[in-house]
């Protein structure tokens, strides 16, 4: 019997890998094709203008690719950082003595009906979401802290003392936890529309 199973299961996994493979095929075509136009789409980026990286496939936008080609089509007094330690990671803009982050570090947890940074979910749950984050036993983690203390030990002339999280909200297609997010402390929601006139906003209350 046990024999029986195992070549029945054996019969299905080729079955199923005959119905994907052409699946599979089709989708490494179009992956190929739009590769070309990805690439200088890419290359044609300010951001990658002024920081040239080593080609990879398949070639991904840079996260802060968007708000530096805004930043500097518009020539907004904002400074920017590269991250110094990975060229994929989010970098900081420097606006006064705020950093401005577009990390989007935030996990929504469906069961709690809450918005929790990456630090506070690890800190809180463990991957339990069973948890209730608001008696947990353990300090959680200070996110804008963590952040802080990353920016003054990569770059000891910066003296940010606030930080600011960018969340694109269009991402999200829970209305009522776009909602929760945008009514949490130190975040701004914006859309790839309205970034440009949400950085002005941000620099005129830095001022």
């Amino acid at each position: 019997m046990k024999k029986r199973d195992k070549k029945a299961s054996s019969v299905w996994l080729v079955m199923l890998f005959i119905f994907l493979l052409p699946g599979g095929f089709f989708i490494l075509c179009g992956m190929l094709l739009l590769e070309p136009l990805r690439y200088i789409r890419l290359r044609r980026s300010r951001y990658r203008r002024d920081f040239p990286a080593r080609y990879k496939f398949p070639c991904e936008t840079h996260p802060d690719s968007l708000p530096y080609g805004i930043i500097k089509e518009k020539k907004l007094p904002i400074d920017y950082r590269k991250h110094p330690r990975n060229d994929e990671m989010c970098g900081y803009f420097i606006c006064g003595n705020t950093a401005l982050l577009f990390s989007e570090p935030f996990i929504y947890v469906k069961e709690q009906d809450c918005w929790l940074t990456d630090f506070e979910y690890a800190e809180l749950f463990g991957g339990d979401t069973d948890t209730d984050p608001t008696s947990a036993d353990g300090v959680p983690y200070d996110v804008e802290s963590e952040a802080l203390e990353d920016l003054h030990s990569s770059f000891p002339d910066m003296h940010c003392d606030h930080v600011i999280w960018f969340v694109r909200s269009d991402k999200i297609k829970n209305a009522h936890a776009r909602d929760l997010l945008a009514g949490r402390p130190g975040v701004v929601m914006y859309t790839k529309q309205t970034l440009a006139d949400t950085l002005r906003n941000c620099i005129q209350d830095q001022n």
